[in-house]
């Protein structure tokens, strides 16, 4: 992956891994404990694919989403599973935040209107939205066992926001790491600082340079 970025190919064919998030066989495992926290749901994607990978067993599945229209289809989304799956209300929590190392007011620009490449950035203009951006470690009061973060470069951030939590519960990490090209060593060597005993591995799940994820467990 870094060679194709560095010589500008980015139709990649050679090193595609299509078992998306759920690649090594630490991420299949099935646990009626599992808590799911998905950072950046948009439509809830992942979240539909996170249950039927396991069979519907989960604990809780909390879903970050600040893009309102993404919100609303994830809502939708959710309101489905619930009624599919018997779930009880509380079994999917949604949260209407960005996340980074602390609280904050924030803005969000939409570059499109199918709501992918939202971005927090820190003024405003005619095509931003005014967010709360949250600490995981500010707001999560229980352990969780698994994190997916695909939230458009503030990756790194999310992280310091959620040290204490992941130094003390260590969960199954699956990290996007291509939003920035200094991700994809920053991240590794930051997940390693808080926890030394993770075992890591990167995979490339499309055919263009989008799609690289760090899992950590």
């Amino acid at each position: 992956m870094l060679g194709h970025r560095a010589q500008g190919d980015y139709w990649i064919d050679d090193c595609v891994s299509w078992d998306h998030s759920f690649v090594n066989p630490a991420f299949q495992r099935s646990s009626r404990s599992d808590v799911f926290v998905d950072c950046g749901a948009y439509v809830g994607d992942t979240v539909e694919q996170f249950i039927w990978k396991h069979q519907g067993m989960v604990k809780k599945i909390i879903a970050f989403e600040p893009d309102s229209k993404n919100r609303m289809a994830l809502e939708k989304r959710v309101k489905r599973l619930r009624e599919e799956w018997n779930y009880a209300e509380d079994a999917i929590t949604i949260y209407p935040y960005a996340l980074s190392e602390k609280s904050s007011v924030s803005y969000m620009r939409r570059p499109s209107e199918a709501g992918t490449g939202t971005q927090v950035v820190s003024a405003s203009d005619d095509l931003t939205e005014e967010i709360s951006t949250v600490a995981i470690d500010d707001i999560l009061t229980e352990g969780y066992t698994f994190l997916k973060a695909d939230i458009e470069s503030y990756e790194y951030k999310m992280l310091l926001g959620a040290q204490r939590t992941i130094k003390k519960y260590k969960p199954r990490l699956a990290i996007c790491i291509y939003h920035n090209a200094t991700d994809f060593y920053s991240i590794p060597l930051l997940v390693k600082a808080f926890r030394p005993d993770y075992k890591l591995m990167i995979r490339h799940h499309s055919l263009r340079i989008t799609e690289t994820l760090l899992y950590a467990w």
